[in-house]
């Protein structure tokens, strides 16, 4: 009996122990991830921490995150410690005791059935007992320390995506590009709404400029367009049908987008071209597939790849840091007229560029939009003033639609921003420009 008392006490101490560490081991998942979150936000703006002379403040806000680790780390040890050193008293605890117990029998010889070689093999059974009993508790220790990095393993592979394709998807055999709009509500969060009740009807091939002031919902309207989110009432088609009928891939196929800053992916500007049809990747280390030689013609971009140091086998780094922001937009232009899309998004796509960089993307984007369904969104309105329609949008609604000439003889609010940026009246811009 004696022997066996410590199975009871280590089974409710394990089960204690499991209570205790859950929630430290979770924390310190937790705070390993803001810590990490924390030094990758200071890595990637690290010009702008020198720009504002922010060393300080950053290093205060990361060594609070990392004592927020430490004290979570520490607390989850001394929890260990604690445990671990406990399943060893009471295991050596009853050892002894037991060394005690039958050592009297045989000393006072009240127990004259205890032989040397039984007591041996006793005591060298027992010890092969408490052995796995004290493994129970490692054990236990690495499922609870497994259980919480699962669970945000989990978490994340478990999270159902909140925009999927439905049940018997709508795949055409062809796209003509043909966009409508049909009074679009939509908001981020309740009570906060961002698009109310836009009606828009773009045909296949149209140039369609989206000017407005910050806010007014350009770029979440064309959000829409592939299915980052779903509207909240109304509907957005394409060649006549809900794109929340449409198999989501194919859709997103046909639905190129140049933002004005574009992620460029670690490797080389080859792969980043290529990233718009995979299949031109030729796998041979000596050659360059012809059809990404000739989408960086297109985009303007052939003759500043072959001046980097490996052509187009040169790595641009993470982000494409090794490049300026005009040779990255080049490369998204690129990566767009390969993947060929029916519809294009130009979400302020030369608003961060010199002068001369911009003559340049504006002929490259000009090849984009040839003979494609093209959403143009621009605060630079000379950007815009050749397309085939503008729509100011005000508030979340569409405020005025026309062509450039049409909205600064109608006098509305595209002539006051027109005027705001030519330096002048709406009478002497439009002069200035005819």
């Amino acid at each position: 009996m004696i022997a066996l008392a410590p199975v009871p006490i280590i089974g409710l101490a394990s089960g204690r122990f499991l209570t205790w560490i859950e929630p430290k081991y979770r924390g310190i998942r937790e705070t390993v991830s803001r810590l990490n979150s924390r030094l990758e936000n200071n890595l990637g703006g690290a010009r702008v921490i020198k720009t504002f002379n922010r060393y300080e403040f950053e290093l205060d806000r990361v060594s609070d995150q990392s004592d927020h680790y430490h004290d979570e780390k520490v607390g989850a040890i001394k929890i260990r410690r604690a445990f671990f050193s406990g399943l060893r008293i009471i295991t050596g605890l009853v050892f002894v005791a037991m060394l005690w117990v039958v050592g009297s029998d045989i000393i006072t010889g009240s127990s004259s059935a205890l032989e040397a070689g039984v007591v041996a093999t006793f005591f060298m059974l027992l010890r092969r007992l408490y052995a796995p009993m004290r493994r129970v508790g490692k054990t236990a220790n690495k499922y609870q320390l497994a259980k919480s990095s699962s669970e945000r393993v989990f978490g994340i592979l478990g999270h159902e995506p909140e925009v999927t394709s439905p049940e018997d998807a709508y795949v055409p055999e062809s796209v003509e590009g043909h966009v409508e709009f049909d009074d679009v509500t939509f908001s981020y969060e309740e009570n906060e709404t961002i698009l109310n009740g836009v009606d828009l009807d773009v045909a296949a091939g149209e140039t369609v400029g989206l000017a407005g002031t910050t806010g007014a919902g350009k770029s979440t309207l064309l959000k829409l367009l592939p299915r980052f989110y779903d509207v909240d009432d109304g509907a957005v088609r394409v060649d006549g049908v809900d794109v929340r009928e449409w198999d989501l891939p194919h859709l997103r196929e046909h639905v190129g987008i140049v933002e004005q800053n574009p992620y460029m992916f670690s490797g080389t500007a080859e792969e980043n071209i290529a990233y718009g049809d995979l299949s031109v990747l030729s796998g041979d280390d000596e050659s360059v597939s012809d059809a990404v030689v000739d989408a960086a013609k297109a985009a303007e971009a052939h003759e500043f790849i072959t001046d980097l140091p490996e052509g187009y086998d040169t790595e641009i780094g993470e982000r494409g840091v090794k490049l300026s922001g005009g040779q990255r937009q080049r490369l998204a232009i690129a990566r767009a007229l390969l993947n060929d899309p029916e519809i294009v998004i130009l979400d302020e796509a030369t608003s961060d560029v010199d002068t001369e960089t911009e003559e340049q993307i504006q002929q490259s984007l000009d090849r984009l939009t040839a003979d494609r369904t093209a959403f143009v969104i621009a605060h630079r309105l000379s950007t815009i003033k050749d397309a085939d329609r503008i729509v100011v949008m005000e508030e979340g609604q569409v405020a005025e639609t026309g062509s450039h000439d049409e909205l600064l003889r109608a006098d509305g609010d595209y002539a006051s921003l027109w005027a705001m940026q030519a330096g002048g009246s709406v009478s002497g811009a439009a002069t200035a420009d005819d």
